[in-house]
C-alpha cells in the first residue's frame, strides 16, 4: 500500500482504514487514493454478490485541496462535516468524543 493511502495517527503510527462488519471508513491523504480505495471496495463487493449503498456513503474532507467528487458507479457521494462510526461522532474539527444515542 502506498504511503499516501494512510494518515498519521499519533506520532509513530499510520491509520489506513477502519473496517468492522459492514461499517467501513476509508482513510487517505489524497482524493486520488480515496477514489482508488472506493473503486476497489465496490469491485470486491460486487465480486461477492454485494453492493455499496450510495445513499448511505458519506465523504468528509479535512484540509483538502482537491474538491473533486468521490464517486460510486458514476454517482457522487455526499460530503459531510461529521459522521457516526460505531457509535462515535467523527468531526472534521476533531477533538469531540460524543457517544451517539440511538
Amino acid at each position: 500500500m502506498d504511503d499516501n493511502e494512510s494518515v498519521w495517527f499519533f506520532i509513530t503510527s499510520k491509520l489506513k482504514d477502519l473496517d468492522v462488519a459492514d461499517d467501513v471508513a476509508l482513510i487517505s491523504s489524497t482524493q486520488r487514493h480515496v477514489q482508488l480505495k472506493t473503486n476497489r471496495l465496490v469491485e470486491n463487493a460486487e465480486r461477492t454478490g454485494l453492493w455499496v449503498n450510495v445513499g448511505k456513503c458519506k465523504v468528509m474532507r479535512v484540509n483538502a485541496r482537491n474538491n473533486k467528487a468521490i464517486t460510486v458507479n458514476g454517482l457522487a457521494l455526499e460530503y459531510v462535516e461529521k459522521f457516526i462510526y460505531l457509535g462515535a461522532t467523527v468531526c472534521k474539527q476533531g477533538g469531540r468524543r460524543r457517544r451517539h444515542q440511538g
